[in-house]
């Protein structure tokens, strides 16, 4: 384009001064009115260049995604001031914009990993890190910043602390619905579990956030006791059921049916405390007294089949026995 410009203002200069005489003025007018136009376009087109170089200069940078919009945009302009006096400005700083991405790109790994308080902090060093080595490679290179890069940093590091915010905060937003969602379906396998994922929180949270994880989670451990006793009794009151059914009938059960019945009574399950079994003991001493009376209704049957001398014996080894234990 300078190049038809310079161009151009040679051939009116020709025209004015080598053509008169040779041309009719008319012709001459008209042709310079023609190049002039095609000059005064070639200029425009010059101009709105210079202004699209110059916006560069007046570009607030504030998101990673503007960043490289702007990379993109310099790329496509630098083939338009190739071999021009801008040219080199150009490359100046798309040179500074690469470098600002490649050091924003190494944010990465923090991004990632830290909740935005620490993020905050981590971030504020590597600006400075990163401003200590980039400005003396621009002072080498007598390159002045194309706009306040420190800005631009701290413009998406910024963002970046926002989106680490945002991310703490849908975090705990999830587990406060889950925890509702806990106390509305009183399922205790689930409480345990969501319980066991908050002993595991992202190290990515804010300290306000874990705050509130904390108290949640300690309002699940009391659900979770709740339930646990409720469940706990629930399998108390099924268990101690069968005995309490046969309560009105101890009198009336086989031996080996009131055996069963005191050898499970008698090894009740290991969640049993001394109070759950209490009001169980008058059925327990009423089996143990009916598998005895059992046991004597049958001694005194086998008695009754000795012979009379043999129970006179045995009836005088018995009271031998009650005086030497009553002496």
């Amino acid at each position: 384009l300078e190049a038809n410009v310079k161009l151009a203002k040679e051939l009116i200069s020709a025209l004015d001064n080598n053509c008169k005489g040779v041309l009719a003025e008319d012709e001459i007018a008209a042709r310079k009115r023609a190049i002039q136009n095609k000059c005064a376009a070639f200029e425009e087109m010059i101009k709105a260049q210079k202004e699209i170089l110059g916006g560069f200069y007046e570009l607030d940078i504030s998101s990673y995604s503007e960043l490289k919009d702007t990379i993109a945009k310099v790329e496509r302009f630098r083939s338009l001031f190739v071999d021009t006096r801008d040219g080199q400005e150009v490359s100046d700083i798309a040179l500074q914009l690469e470098h600002i991405l490649n050091d924003i790109d190494s944010w990465k790994d923090d991004c990632n990993q830290f909740g935005s308080e620490q993020l905050h902090l981590i971030l504020g060093n590597n600006i400075v890190n990163h401003l200590s080595f980039l400005t003396p490679i621009l002072e080498e290179n007598e390159i002045d910043p194309f706009c306040d890069l420190e800005k631009v940093y701290k413009n998406i590091a910024n963002q970046y602390v926002n989106i680490a915010r945002a991310r703490s905060k849908t975090w705990v937003s999830g587990r406060q619905m889950q925890y509702q969602i806990c106390v509305d379906s009183q399922n205790i396998e689930e409480v345990e579990r969501f319980i066991t994922e908050l002993d595991n929180l992202p190290k990515y949270l804010d300290d306000a956030d874990r705050e509130l994880i904390t108290k949640i989670r300690v309002q699940a451990q009391a659900l979770f006791k709740v339930l646990f006793q409720k469940k706990k009794q629930e399998q108390i009151n099924e268990w101690k059921k069968k005995f309490l059914l046969i309560a009105d009938r101890v009198n009336i059960l086989e031996q080996y049916e009131a055996q069963r019945l005191l050898k499970e009574i008698s090894t009740p399950p290991d969640y049993f405390d001394s109070d759950d079994l209490r009001d169980l003991k008058n059925i327990k001493d009423a089996l143990v007294a009916r598998i005895d009376s059992i046991s004597l209704d049958e001694i005194v049957s086998r008695i009754e089949l000795l012979s009379l001398d043999q129970q006179s014996k045995l009836f005088n080894l018995l009271a031998e026995k009650i005086r030497e234990v009553t002496m």
